[in-house]
């Protein structure tokens, strides 16, 4: 913990990183303003000239945990974008645990958020879908990578062993009970980057299937129609 004199001079950055640093040591249970005032070496109270209250505080560290997802350089093309854009937005969650809630919770409409679907949804009218299927593709994975994040940072806070402990659980339960886990032990709960990449995969083939059948729709209906217009002819 930092000692000062109390009157160092403040800003919103220094709070937020020091209340980050504080939460992902003790949990957000465990982070208080007197101890934010602490590791800045400053008066508690003058948090409260940047922040309304604790939970003020706690709205903007997850909304600029968010931010730098939003401000970070991505791929031109839209499907490597968007992996990328999932792979950050995941890598929030499992850095930091300790506010996964908070996390999973912040409001739609914070600033960062607002940045981020803006990046996303425009990878996904880029590759040609409609706005309805804009609308659903865009909940489906953001849904995806927010319940990853929630269970991977769960994951990881049972440490390294955590998967290997319960292959072997699997691979000791009764054969005849239950066959299906016992034989398939050895590939349960596997790596959580090739879950991400695997599952990010399907779901973005699943848009370009649905962008070329739309385009071929489409082609079928131009022939259609020309047909029927040099039969009249």
């Amino acid at each position: 913990m930092r000692r000062g004199n109390g009157n160092a001079r403040l800003d919103a950055d220094k709070i937020l990183t020091a209340a980050l640093a504080i939460a992902d040591r003790h949990g957000l249970s465990g982070m208080t303003l007197r101890m934010v005032g602490a590791e800045l070496g400053a008066d508690p109270t003058s948090i409260y000239r940047h922040f309304a209250s604790k939970e003020a505080l706690v709205a903007a560290m997850a909304d600029r945990l968010f931010g730098e997802v939003a401000a970070a350089d991505y791929p031109e093309d839209w499907r490597e974008r968007f992996i990328a854009i999932g792979r950050a937005a995941r890598h929030v969650y499992r850095s930091h645990p300790t506010i996964v809630d908070v996390l999973a919770n912040q409001p739609e409409e914070s600033p960062s958020l607002i940045a981020i679907n803006e990046l996303s949804i425009g990878c996904l009218v880029e590759a040609g879908l409609d706005p309805v299927q804009v609308g659903l593709f865009h909940q489906l994975l953001s849904s995806y990578v927010i319940g990853t994040g929630v269970l991977e940072a769960s994951w990881d806070g049972f440490g390294d062993g955590a998967r290997d402990a319960s292959r072997r659980a699997y691979s000791a339960l009764h054969p005849r009970e239950y066959p299906n886990c016992v034989a398939f032990a050895w590939a349960m709960f596997p790596e959580a980057d090739d879950v991400f990449e695997f599952a990010m995969g399907i779901l973005l083939d699943a848009v370009t299937g649905l962008t070329a059948q739309a385009a071929r729709a489409k082609k079928s209906a131009a022939t259609a129609s020309t047909t029927t217009t040099r039969k009249k002819a």
